[in-house]
């Protein structure tokens, strides 16, 4: 797997990435469902999420994997195919084979906007890693996109433990 490269360096940086009516439109019903959870994670509040709010936060995050994989496009092709960002944007479908995990980080001051884009060893699976980092939350969105080698197959994505403190 290919080492994660920084896809915002300045937090600050305002990124032309969307269009207005999508920035105004959908993404912004899309951060207001999610300010007020989001922003109690980043301040380590503890929350119980339920079935919609986990489904709001995988939304957002999957969101911001498209930005991320748009912010790296003169590098790269792009991961996600427009019948994917489609699927976010008019039905809010996470893409298929997309698992989302969010977690506490220890340290409240860190931010980051992190995206790894991988191939299988045979080229049959490539993946696309977006992890975002702010205050005490943290949100890793993982998508596979697989060839017709495995068109159809159920696959299952296993996350490791990290050291805990």
């Amino acid at each position: 797997m290919g080492d994660p490269e920084l896809l915002l360096p300045n937090p600050e940086q305002k990124v032309k990435a969307v269009c207005k009516t999508c920035n105004e439109g959908w993404m912004h019903d899309l951060e207001q469902k999610n300010i007020p959870l989001i922003g109690n994670l980043i301040q380590d509040i503890a929350l119980s999420l339920n079935g919609i709010q986990q489904y709001h936060i995988a939304t957002w995050a999957v969101k911001m994997s498209t930005i991320g994989d748009f912010l790296a496009r003169n590098h790269r092709p792009l991961f996600f195919h427009q019948a994917e960002r489609e699927q976010v944007r008019v039905a809010t479908n996470l893409p298929e084979r997309t698992t989302v995990w969010i977690g506490r980080h220890k340290f409240p001051d860190h931010i980051g906007f992190w995206g790894t884009n991988s191939w299988s060893i045979d080229k049959t699976v490539h993946v696309f890693i977006t992890t975002v980092l702010v205050g005490h939350l943290v949100v890793q969105a993982v998508t596979l996109q697989c060839t017709e080698k495995w068109d159809g197959t159920h696959m299952t994505v296993n996350a490791r433990d990290g050291p805990r403190p």
